[in-house]
Order: structure tokens, then C-alpha cells, then sequence
């Protein structure tokens, strides 16, 4: 069964690999917001660090957005891929 599965995916192996990719790097974004979550409430609002609270914000806001765009990318070309 897994040589039909590369057999099948071998002309498309490229799209294949960027669709893994990105369906890691939507894992490992996803990681991150509770990390800087933990750290905004257990440090910079404590202390009233307003930068670092401003700063890590909109590093979480830009975070948001990449893992948007590489769901769509997992969701329009995984699919293309898949059919």
C-alpha cells in the first residue's frame, strides 16, 4: 500500500512536501501562542512592561495571520494534491 501511495504522489512530490511543511509549520505557530500568552500574564502585565505587552501582542497578531495564510495554502493545495 505505501508504494501505491508514492507511486501515486511521485509526479507531485514537490507540492506534497511544501503541504507537510506547512501543515508543520501551523503546528509549531500553534505551539507559540500559549507560550506568549503564559508569558504576557505571568510577566509583562505583572510588572506593567507596556512595550514588551504592545510587542509580544502584535508578534501573536502576525503569528495569526502566517498561520492563516498556511491553512489556506494546507486547504486550497492539499486538496488539489489529494484529487
Amino acid at each position: 500500500m505505501l508504494k501505491r501511495f508514492v507511486r501515486y504522489y511521485k509526479p507531485h512530490k514537490f507540492m506534497f512536501a511544501l503541504d507537510m511543511l506547512a501543515a508543520i509549520m501551523i503546528s509549531v505557530v500553534g505551539m507559540v501562542y500559549p507560550v506568549m500568552t503564559n508569558r504576557m500574564l505571568k510577566d509583562y502585565i505583572p510588572n506593567k512592561m507596556y512595550r514588551e505587552i504592545v510587542v509580544a501582542g502584535l508578534i501573536v497578531l502576525v503569528l495569526y495571520v502566517v498561520r492563516m495564510l498556511l491553512r489556506y495554502f494546507v486547504q486550497y493545495q492539499g486538496h488539489m494534491v489529494g484529487t
